[in-house]
């Protein structure tokens, strides 16, 4: 026998063999989260003929309008000015308010608390000389059923304007 050549160079590929069957279908996964959109408003209205608008240190925000229920995950006692957040989510509360002058000093703030503790304060800057409309937005999370949520009045006594019909308006949404 004699020495053996060099190596060829590699052929053409072949023709692809026949698609196998389709194998089973895999367990049907778990079940996501289940969302929903909760959403209330209420609002603090005064007739033209009541002037004195006074929103005393250690007040609690009483609305006294309701404008849309969030009922049942959001409901408001209208004597007491307190919600019950009954699911838990994440809430986002928009706060409009407007205040003409203050009563003793020119700052203020609008305490939110929740299930008695607190956990934000909005800062109010007063100005004697004109009102002011304050906007605020701030979330805050829920994370036990029928939960107790109030705006209180933690900085100086402050007047609430009183040219306007409507002083304050609050607006939950929340993701449950």
């Amino acid at each position: 026998m004699g020495i053996r050549g060099e190596k060829g160079c590699q052929g053409l590929e072949g023709p692809q063999g026949e698609r196998g069957y389709q194998g089973p279908t895999g367990p049907t996964g778990p079940t996501g989260p289940n969302i929903a959109l909760a959403g209330a408003q209420y609002s603090w209205d005064f007739p033209p003929e009541q002037t004195e608008r006074i929103i005393n240190h250690g007040s609690i925000l009483k609305f006294n309008n309701v404008k849309t229920t969030g009922d049942p995950v959001i409901t408001y006692d209208l004597v007491n000015g307190i919600f019950s957040i009954n699911k838990i989510g994440k809430y986002m509360i928009m706060l409009k308010i407007c205040v003409s002058q203050s009563q003793e000093n020119y700052y203020s703030a609008l305490e939110y608390v929740l299930n008695s503790e607190s956990f934000t304060k909005n800062e109010i800057f007063l100005d004697n000389s004109r009102p002011v409309i304050y906007n605020f937005t701030d979330i805050i999370n829920v994370t036990s059923e029928f939960s107790e949520f109030k705006i209180i009045n933690s900085g100086d006594s402050f007047l609430l304007n009183d040219k306007m019909f409507n002083v304050s308006t609050v607006t939950f949404w929340g993701i449950i």
